[in-house]
């Protein structure tokens, strides 16, 4: 876990801030200073953090469309300043929270505008745009809508074909701002799964701005937590979670928030016991989840006839009135014990 006061070296296959300060000029109003942060190929990056603690302007100074206060942003050895606005689009795709009208254009146009860097001023596309355009639609899953009006859509089938878009610029980095702020819960879970594997096969470095701290770090493959007048802190999710930091970076108002139980300072003393049988660095993230359904994680075997075990091959199970069920994932279990009597 770093707090972001090392200085990485230039490297040939990153984005990398060193000594970097972001805000606004005019007045100049200075959000959050001395970052140093290094964006590998491959990995997908999860900013979290309350309202207002610059997740948007981070992404918004790291993509080129704010100046820097202080400090130097590179990638792949060269300054962000010196890249000239189309050979950044090539570097570089955006993902932003608000969806644009396009009341005329059908989703293929839409992700075909993705080729822009590379069709020249008439927008004609070769045989190989085409097939980019192709491949990106199904690697989405959104091909067979490639006919249909954007506008006609539902809100998370425009998200995928918004980063079927952003795939099709063939960009090695893709930022996103909130790319599930108006998802439903399947939906949000459907796009972070997408990004994840994504980041993974296709070699890119995929960077979120989210609310959705239990999912960030779920999928993230390292954490980037912002808070007001805090230093910014960097880590793998089970590091961060392992430390005392979120509920500090999540304070408000002098009370200390727990963004996985959604407690305000709050002592959870009711609700159906039950004993988790799990290693000592997770068992923290599941005490929390179960409490979000109305359990009570207790300590001990005999404090309890319900347990819920997770073994190494995260194969869940779950005893409950004495009938065993069992789960392979998070959400499965996340489901059942929403629906489950208390």
């Amino acid at each position: 876990m770093k707090f972001n006061r090392r200085v990485f070296p230039i490297h040939e296959d990153a984005l990398t801030t060193n000594h970097l300060s972001i805000g606004y000029l005019n007045p100049k109003s200075v959000i959050a200073s001395d970052i140093n942060l290094n964006f590998r190929r491959g990995r997908l990056y999860c900013i979290i953090g309350p309202n207002g603690s610059g997740k948007t302007t981070l992404l918004r100074t790291l993509s080129g469309f704010l100046k820097p206060l202080a400090g130097q942003i590179t990638i792949s050895g060269k300054i962000l300043s010196q890249f000239s606005p189309s050979s950044l689009s090539t570097c570089i795709s955006i993902v932003l929270t608000k969806q644009p009208a396009l009341p005329l254009l059908t989703v293929y146009e839409v992700v075909a505008m993705g080729r822009q860097p590379y069709t020249g001023f008439w927008g004609h596309l070769t045989p190989s745009d085409k097939a980019v355009v192709h491949d990106v639609l199904q690697m989405v899953g959104i091909h067979c809508k490639a006919a249909e009006f954007f506008d006609h859509l539902s809100d998370g089938e425009k998200q995928k074909v918004m980063i079927a878009k952003a795939l099709a610029q063939q960009t090695p980095y893709i930022f996103l701002d909130e790319p599930a702020a108006f998802l439903d819960f399947p939906s949000r879970i459907e796009i972070m799964q997408l990004l994840a594997n994504i980041s993974h096969q296709q070699n890119k470095t995929i960077l979120i701005s989210t609310h959705d701290v239990p999912l960030a770090f779920r999928q993230a493959d390292e954490i980037i937590l912002m808070a007001t007048d805090k230093p910014i802190v960097s880590g793998v999710p089970n590091e961060i979670f392992a430390s005392s930091l979120l509920e500090d970076y999540f304070e408000h108002n002098g009370k200390k928030f727990n963004p996985f139980s959604f407690d305000y300072g709050v002592e959870q003393t009711q609700g159906l016991p039950v004993f988790i049988d799990v290693n000592e660095e997770l068992h923290p993230l599941i005490a929390a989840f179960i409490k979000r359904r109305g359990f009570l994680p207790v300590a001990k075997a005999e404090n309890s006839q319900h347990w819920l075990r997770i073994d190494a091959n995260w194969e869940i199970r779950f005893s409950l009135y004495q009938q065993v069920y069992t789960f392979h994932n998070l959400e499965e279990l996340d489901l059942f014990l929403k629906n489950a009597k208390k």
